[in-house]
């Protein structure tokens, strides 16, 4: 059966017609017509599956993305990083949180819920990625205000354009 006629298969079927309708109407045999629409059913079903559980997926490859991130940066030697100018620092850190931050909004957008947030959470997130770094480089933590002054490089997409951290900070 062509694509066209399975699709004029399952119209009829949807309008009601038997099985030995569709069959006449595309000759062929009922057997035929019988063990397309099955198939069609069956991939629906799983379709239908994959769509109630996409925001578990999406959770789960979020999860991966952290346990990657934090691997990343469990790898990062004191070298590593002084050899890294400070664009190449946050251009990586904001990489890794541009990530988990869609993943997580489409996982949310998937359950129905807000995402309204995720600016404020994708700045959270990155902060708590530089606090990781500086500790594990023994670097002192940083009053946020100092932080932001600091990392200039790291801003945050809104709309198309880009806003520094400093625009965000009310939210948080």
């Amino acid at each position: 059966m062509t694509p066209a006629e399975q699709a004029k298969a399952v119209a009829l079927k949807e309008q009601g017609a038997q099985t030995v309708d569709i069959a006449r109407a595309l000759s062929c045999s009922r057997s035929t017509v019988k063990d397309m629409l099955k198939r069609v059913d069956q991939e629906a079903a799983q379709v239908k599956e994959y769509v109630s559980k996409r925001g578990d997926l999406l959770a789960q490859t979020q999860a991966m993305i952290a346990n990657v991130e934090q691997m990343v940066l469990n790898s990062i030697t004191e070298q590593d990083v002084n050899a890294c100018t400070a664009t190449q620092k946050a251009t990586i850190l904001a990489q890794l949180t541009t990530a988990r931050a869609i993943n997580f909004d489409k996982e949310r957008l998937e359950r129905g819920q807000s995402t309204s947030n995720i600016n404020s959470l994708l700045v959270v997130a990155q902060r708590g990625a530089m606090s990781t770094l500086n500790a594990r480089l023994g670097i002192p933590e940083r009053a946020p205000s100092d932080l932001c002054n600091t990392i200039d490089a790291q801003c945050v997409t809104n709309g198309g354009g880009t806003l520094p951290i400093e625009t965000h900070r009310e939210g948080l």
